[in-house]
């Protein structure tokens, strides 16, 4: 998949977050400033871009596992989208402590929940009571909603890929404590430092996350086409939404409340990138300029100057359902349908 400046510039990708909400060590990616809001430099960002392509890929052709990870809501759909692209494995809820480095104490409530599936199959929760049954369902809602996207995981994953480093900080330490090499999408107020292979981005637009997490999730996808080419497997008729079945766990679909959820962010902050669209922000970059339409001074005074001189003479107009009230100096409202005595 080819990304280029403008297909970033169009997801918002260049936007980050204020002045007073940044990490300096975050410096070497921003190409400025504009009306209080850092500029992120986009041909850092394609540079990171491709090294992490370039890395996921040899970790899908090698036989790895890769671990997506997003628990905001902005992310969640396209961490869940991009990891059943590929055949991976994603968290998109809260991340359980000891889910890298307590592995094996995690492995024992992926089985669990496996056999309380499996129970569900075979009928056997027909001979429960309705308490029994009632906290059975609770039980397993609980685990598949925390592990569902984990739960075909044999091990720990090769790789991490992870954005907002600092809302996801715990994964990304159990990940440098294992020596797990971590992809990330790095805005302006997170630190660089623990990430192996930075994508300076981001990661607040739901649109911004998306594109980047399909560029990910395609170069996994094409590593392990070559896998399965090599092992003599036909991959002709597999897309890349197809996943491959010695992979293949079948990823949980988001019920329906949730996607309306993810629609529809429950604070301004997290909707982006209006939220971080100044009318007046122009990268000064000779790759991209940012279009702006703001009136100007001389323009606002004579709209101005027209109202006040409307109410000097008593008229004054308002639009209802397309039917233009005129106000006499009597006090009574007539439509411009009718003339004035």
């Amino acid at each position: 998949m080819k990304v280029t400046i403008q297909d970033l510039v169009q997801a918002g990708v260049h936007f980050g977050h204020e002045k007073r909400k940044w990490d300096p060590k975050m410096q070497p990616y921003i190409l400025g400033e504009r009306a209080g809001v850092y500029i992120i430099d986009l041909r850092k960002t394609l540079h990171g871009l491709k090294r992490a392509c370039d890395f996921l890929h040899h970790v899908g052709r090698s036989g790895g596992g890769v671990l997506f990870v997003g628990t905001k809501k902005q992310a969640q759909r396209a961490v869940t989208e991009a990891a059943e692209k590929c055949g991976m494995y994603y968290v998109r809820q809260r991340w359980l402590g000891g889910t890298l480095t307590n592995f094996v104490t995690v492995k024992r409530s992926i089985d669990r929940m496996k056999e309380m599936e499996r129970q569900r199959e075979t009928g056997e929760v027909a001979r429960y009571t309705k308490k029994e049954l009632s906290s059975f369902n609770r039980e397993y809602k609980r685990l598949e909603k925390s592990l569902g996207g984990i739960k075909q995981m044999p091990c720990v994953p090769e790789a991490l890929v992870v954005i907002d480093t600092q809302r996801e900080k715990l994964a990304v330490a159990e990940a440098n404590r294992l020596n797990i090499p971590v992809v990330a999408i790095v805005d302006t107020k997170c630190d660089p430092d623990p990430v192996d292979y930075v994508i300076a981005a981001n990661d607040d637009a739901i649109k911004s996350s998306k594109l980047l997490f399909d560029v990910l999730a395609e170069s996994v996808w094409e590593g392990v086409q070559l896998r399965m080419k090599s092992q003599g497997v036909d991959t002709s008729e597999m897309a890349f939404e197809t996943r491959p079945e010695e992979d293949a766990p079948v990823a949980d679909v988001p019920a329906q409340e949730e996607v309306e959820d993810l629609e529809e962010p429950k604070s301004p902050q997290e909707d982006a990138p209006e939220e971080r669209d100044p009318a007046a922000v122009q990268a000064q970059d000779p790759v991209e300029q940012i279009p702006t339409a703001v009136p100007s001074q001389d323009e606002v005074e004579q709209v101005v100057q027209e109202d006040k001189g409307q109410e000097d003479a008593g008229i004054v107009k308002s639009v209802d359902d397309d039917v233009s009230l005129e106000t006499t100096p009597e006090g009574q409202t007539r439509t411009t349908e009718e003339e004035w005595e």
